[in-house]
């Protein structure tokens, strides 16, 4: 029998955070130094299969109105090949059915747990997840990503044989029918996948270039790649390779372009005032518009070739060029314009060798 402990309240920043879990749990095995150097391969290899008894991953799952993906993105994580992982869910602010969705997988599967906490953007609630996180790598999962049945396996094997301690995984779109979508999906995945987003990371990833900046929206990604940088993270790239990549099922409107090209250009902004004497990293994963442009026109030949394939694409296609090209500018621009104000990671930026 399962009991939840429901009033467990954890302070985080200004809100209070309600952890749903199973309890008790069994006790994790030790994360720091389990997996030594003296050990032998025959254990790393069992524990990959789930015989090793501990976490040996901890999947954070931001969540916000996700109730349309959020039961494939679960079932994904539950038919994994690899065991030996915890799943957290953490929602925020959520007005249709995702904290039912998320409280029924945790009533079902001791191996998930759902913290219900006041953030909207995934930067804050990334961090909750992680400090919440008992495994020896944690995995950044969207929850309109679902995971083929080897990812966590093959991707941790990758990492661990390659000694990297943050690992870039490659995502395909899922199918779409309306127009917009697929022309979406064209200026996106223009080669049919993409390998862009650091998704896997050892937990030492943290201590040396801190959690992510929750005042970045959107890019807050790409803010802590540039810190992982200067604490010279090892970094890695996965190849795509069968059963081992995530489908990404964007909901894909106007509005939700517009909104997020918007966000994108005010994150953009916020990064390159706190990164200003880091100009070189800057521009290694943020764009100008002129490199913005230059990017587009060296993939033009490719992606007209895709949008031939479905004319009926070409005109959204065009004017998605423009509106996605508009909106970031105007939130780049918006946000310059406003005062700096200081930096809620500046101490982690500054331990990352800022």
């Amino acid at each position: 029998m399962i009991f939840f402990n429901r009033a467990a309240l954890h302070a985080t920043s200004a809100y209070a955070t309600l952890i749903w879990e199973p309890q008790p749990r069994s006790a994790p095995a030790a994360v720091n130094g389990a997996f030594s150097e003296t050990k032998k391969k025959k254990s790393r290899l069992q524990h990959l299969r789930g015989m090793g008894g501990g976490i040996l991953v901890s999947i954070v799952i931001p969540t916000y109105n996700s109730a349309r993906t959020l039961p494939r993105c679960l079932r994904s994580i539950e038919e994994q090949t690899l065991k030996s992982y915890e799943a957290i869910i953490v929602d925020g602010l959520s007005r249709d059915r995702t904290k039912e969705i998320a409280r029924q997988t945790v009533e079902r599967n001791p191996a998930f747990r759902y913290i219900e906490t006041l953030y909207k953007f995934q930067a804050p609630k990334r961090n909750v997840g992680v400090n919440h996180s008992k495994g020896e790598f944690v995995f950044f999962l969207d929850s309109d990503q679902y995971m083929a049945p080897k990812l966590l396996e093959k991707a941790i094997e990758y990492a661990e044989r390659g000694g990297i301690e943050a690992l870039k995984i490659p995502e395909i779109p899922l199918p779409k029918a309306s127009t917009l979508a697929r022309a979406e999906n064209v200026i996106k995945y223009p080669t049919g996948y993409r390998t862009v987003h650091y998704r896997l990371f050892r937990r030492e990833v943290f201590d040396k270039a801190g959690l992510l900046d929750p005042a970045i929206p959107y890019v807050e990604d790409l803010e802590f790649y540039l810190r992982m940088e200067l604490a010279k993270i090892k970094l890695g790239s996965m190849p795509l390779t069968k059963d081992a990549y995530l489908i990404h099922d964007e909901t894909i409107t106007f509005r939700s372009v517009t909104l997020k090209r918007y966000y994108i250009g005010v994150g953009t902004a916020r990064t390159r005032r706190k990164f200003k004497e880091h100009a070189h990293l800057y521009t290694k994963y943020f764009s100008t518009g002129v490199q913005e442009g230059v990017k587009l026109a060296s993939k033009y030949k490719l992606i007209m070739r895709q949008a031939r394939k479905d004319p009926a694409t070409l005109l959204t296609f065009m004017l998605l060029i423009l509106l996605r090209a508009v909106s970031m500018r105007i939130g780049y621009y918006v946000e310059s314009a406003l005062p700096a104000s200081p930096s809620t990671q500046s101490q982690a930026l500054k331990r990352a060798g800022g």
